[in-house]
């Protein structure tokens, strides 16, 4: 079974993803969602400090301290520009290539209306492109 981060865009928290974890937990999967710092229920911790590169580093930080590996990162607005910031930042070879192997996994998870997977980037030959899962 796979494990996936889905990362929330603006405004929200990882707790918009709950009817997705909640499907693909239910076929097996290992899902994360983690909140951002200064969005949803961490709203509270918003200041002038709070960056893209902060909470580039809450996913970093989830990652490490859940150990995770060889996960498949999606992001919807806001949540797409963080996971394309860490890809460009790490060694993302084996990532970029889990993403492309499952995006027809995601793609048809979307079509069953499930409208928060909206934006999953997959490698391109000049780096990386959206994937379109209407």
């Amino acid at each position: 079974m796979r494990t996936y981060v889905l990362v929330h865009g603006g405004g929200h928290g990882g707790w918009c993803y709950q009817r997705v974890a909640r499907i693909l937990r239910s076929r097996g999967h290992e899902v994360y969602t983690p909140t951002m710092t200064g969005l949803g229920e961490r709203a509270h911790l918003l200041s002038p400090a709070i960056d893209l590169n902060m909470q580039i580093t809450d996913v970093v930080k989830a990652l490490e301290f859940e150990d995770l590996r060889n996960v498949i990162l999606v992001g919807h607005s806001l949540g797409g520009v963080i996971v394309l910031r860490y890809l460009q930042h790490q060694d993302y070879s084996a990532i970029a290539r889990q993403m492309q192997k499952t995006e027809h996994q995601v793609r048809a998870l979307a079509h069953k209306g499930l409208k928060q997977l909206r934006t999953l980037l997959v490698p391109a030959s000049d780096g990386f492109r959206k994937a379109d899962l209407r």
